[in-house]
């Protein structure tokens, strides 16, 4: 049987997630949920409908009366809407109990002026039939099933990009150690055809989980949010104590190359506090740490949680490039090789062995 997975994008010809010119392969599935989260169409493990109104080409001459979260008695719905109502008409039809005759004749599709405009999370069941009937890809799917071969064809493709640059693949999502076992098995067929190999991760699993990945990964990339557990946890659902834990673990190693981030988010990561305590516990992990990047936040993402039908609204702004200097002075005078920005080229020292 075939291992598959759940990927949301394999994006070619990537230059900031690891040296030289990489794939990156974002896998579904995230155990934390950062205010800030760039992809949040990678938070949840499982496929997930978008909805992209602007794509929309309208729903034909008729007209609907609607209600909020759905649109309920349309007679000539567009296929999109008739199909979603059609899914909650059988759910009704094989359990009367379990669905109410109000959903069961409602579209969790939200419609305005003709076009479908978003998506009410509380009805909808991400069974993403109705992507399968629009004809604009204004309705998607964040995810697709995967399986290692498919994912292997496609790294192929750009086997001359990494002979040339030095560059490979990265695996990054989410965070990977999700799909643990999935992960396993494209890191380890990576390795078999000689490419270089790259994890992204938060670190938040079982030991166990990224001990039996490490023979498999040529450096790894991983994420620090913040220094103080209780605001850890405010701001993206989980305490830091197993995330410092690990790393800890992976430095002690001293065999595996660290590129350690901190996306930095005005008013929420980048108080002298927590940059000064972020040195202090950086600067105890010993060479293994090649590079620290200070991620400067941007909101670009909006569009993407509008489609997954999530409020967006973090009241911050970009760091300027002023006060991203400033914070990378205070690392260097720690002795901490830090950047501002993602991936800088820098010689990746040979992995020693175990």
């Amino acid at each position: 049987m075939k291992k598959t997975g759940i990927v949301t994008n394999i994006q070619r010809y990537t230059i900031h997630d690891g040296p030289g010119i990489r794939t990156e392969v974002f896998l579904k599935g995230c155990p934390l949920q950062c205010l800030w989260c760039s992809n949040p169409e990678t938070q949840s493990p499982k496929a997930e409908l978008g909805v992209y109104a602007q794509k929309c080409i309208g729903m034909g001459p008729d007209e609907y009366e609607g209600k909020q979260g759905g649109y309920i008695g349309a007679t000539s719905p567009g296929k999109c809407v008739e199909t979603c109502i059609a899914v909650f008409k059988k759910l009704f039809e094989e359990d009367p109990q379990g669905v109410s005759w109000k959903v069961a004749n409602t579209s969790a599709l939200i419609v305005k002026d003709n076009k479908v405009v978003g998506k009410n999370r509380d009805l909808c069941i991400d069974c993403l039939e109705c992507t399968k009937v629009c004809p604009s890809a204004a309705l998607i799917s964040f995810g697709k099933e995967v399986t290692v071969e498919e994912v292997m064809e496609e790294l192929e493709k750009d086997r001359p990009f990494y002979n040339q640059s030095g560059g490979g693949v990265t695996f990054s999502g989410g965070d990977p150690l999700v799909q643990h076992e999935f992960t396993l098995e494209l890191l380890k067929e990576s390795k078999k055809r000689g490419f270089h190999t790259c994890l992204e991760t938060e670190g938040h699993a079982a030991w166990p989980i990224l001990e039996k990945m490490l023979p498999y990964v040529d450096i790894m990339l991983y994420d620090i949010k913040h220094m103080d557990s209780e605001k850890h946890r405010e701001y993206t659902g989980v305490g830091n104590e197993l995330i410092l834990k690990n790393l800890r673990a992976l430095a002690a190693r001293d065999t595996l190359p660290l590129i350690i981030r901190t996306p930095v988010v005005p008013g929420y990561t980048d108080s002298t506090e927590n940059m000064e305590a972020m040195a202090d516990f950086i600067a105890q992990l010993g060479p293994s740490v090649i590079q620290y990047q200070l991620l400067p936040y941007f909101s670009l993402m909006k569009e993407k949680y509008e489609a997954l039908g999530i409020h967006y609204d973090l009241p911050t702004r970009k760091p300027s490039k002023g006060e991203m200097a400033e914070l990378v002075e205070l690392m260097r005078s720690r002795g901490i090789p830090a950047i501002s920005g993602a991936y800088q080229e820098i010689k990746i020292p040979s992995r020693r062995s175990t």
